[in-house]
């Protein structure tokens, strides 16, 4: 069954890169890098662009969940009185909001373009134009680190002869997965390769069974018994049903009823079975092709953006919060999270819908 593979590689790849994190964690890798980046003074809003933007950079490069999982812990080793919770934020809303850039920055993004023919090319004609004023409203409406300070990594950074190694093996995965579009390598298969690296030196140094306890059991689950779901949903004829429903009801009402209902939707399942789901409908619907096109972006966007209205509608966002919750004295509350973030969110969904309408 097609959903199995697709699960096999999510999770290959979820899991990999996780491991592989951890894994460099331990090393002290994220600590010196984090002394050798933000040791310095940092006036508030500068450094607050500049996270968002690097973040956003490497998930047009990457995946956006290899940006979770290698910018979180370096701003993790940030020590001090002030409070970073924002920072992580920042780089939470630019790694997920820049994904809509790039066609292979989110797993979801290829799924979705799979089923209705989108190239790279097609890709950026229909999500730069309503990217760019995504990503302008969620910097602009987002949170705002405004101290003028000196950030200050720990004084004292975990290291070990095993350090040149991580910094090694995190750098060919970025390179790797990168130059994944142009070598053909597939994105699991990237992983596959820098993973089986590190789990033969974490064998020889004993530190497997405590890397393998970090990793986030409950998101596998998660993605699991939502790709079931969608298929359930599917093979019990739901996806045609509601195809028909949103036919008869108009296009406006269906791109009104899709940034509505999908993220919310995605904070049940996660986003990758919610666009597996949306995406199989729009399929059955009678509407012109240019039409589900447009539609079809504003699943794009959900899958990318639902996570900064609600944090655990992705995977990225599972981790994002299991790597905050893991260190010590450090927690975003679903309170802080939704004051801050879950604005910038609807905003977002807000523009898209508007954008797809005038569009039409």
């Amino acid at each position: 069954m097609a959903w199995l593979s697709l699960l096999a590689i999510i999770l290959i790849v979820f899991y990999g890169t996780a491991y592989i994190s951890f894994s460099a964690k331990e090393t002290g890798l994220f600590a010196w890098i984090s002394e050798k980046s933000l040791a310095r003074h940092w006036h508030g809003w500068l450094l607050g662009l500049t996270i968002f933007v690097v973040s956003g950079v490497l998930c047009f490069l990457t995946d956006n969940d290899v940006v979770i999982l290698t910018m979180t812990p370096i701003l993790l080793h940030l020590h001090g009185t002030h409070d970073i919770r924002k920072l992580l934020l920042i780089q939470f809303a630019g790694a997920n909001t820049f994904s809509v850039f790039s066609l292979v920055s989110n797993p979801t993004n290829v799924i979705i373009a799979s089923r209705f023919n989108i190239d790279y090319i097609k890709f950026i004609e229909i999500m730069w134009p309503i990217g760019i004023i995504v990503a302008v409203a969620v910097f602009t409406i987002g949170p705002k680190f405004k101290e003028s300070i000196v950030l200050k990594p720990p004084h004292k950074t975990r290291t070990s002869e095993n350090l040149i190694f991580s910094g090694i093996g995190v750098s060919c995965l970025l390179i790797l997965l990168t130059t994944s579009r142009y070598t053909g390598l597939e994105i699991w298969a990237c992983v596959l390769i820098i993973l089986a690296l590190f789990i033969f030196r974490d064998m020889l140094c004993k530190s497997l069974a405590h890397n393998l306890k970090q990793l986030p059991v409950r998101a596998g689950l998660i993605i699991t018994s939502g790709l079931i779901a969608a298929e359930a949903l599917s093979y019990f004829g739901f996806t045609e049903s509601m195809a028909t429903t949103l036919s008869n009801q108009g296009f406006i009402v269906a791109a009104l009823a899709i940034a509505i209902i999908s993220p919310l939707v995605a904070a049940l399942i996660v986003n990758i079975p919610m666009a597996i789901l949306f995406s199989s409908i729009l399929l059955y619907t009678d509407f012109p092709h240019e039409q589900k096109i447009a539609l079809i972006s504003l699943v794009f966007l959900s899958s990318d953006i639902s996570t900064l209205i609600f944090r655990r509608a992705s995977l990225a966002g599972h981790m994002w919060q299991h790597m905050i919750e893991q260190d010590d004295g450090r927690n975003i509350s679903r309170g802080y999270f939704a004051k801050y973030l879950a604005p910038a969110g609807i905003s977002a969904m807000l523009i898209g819908l508007i954008f797809v309408v005038l569009q039409s």
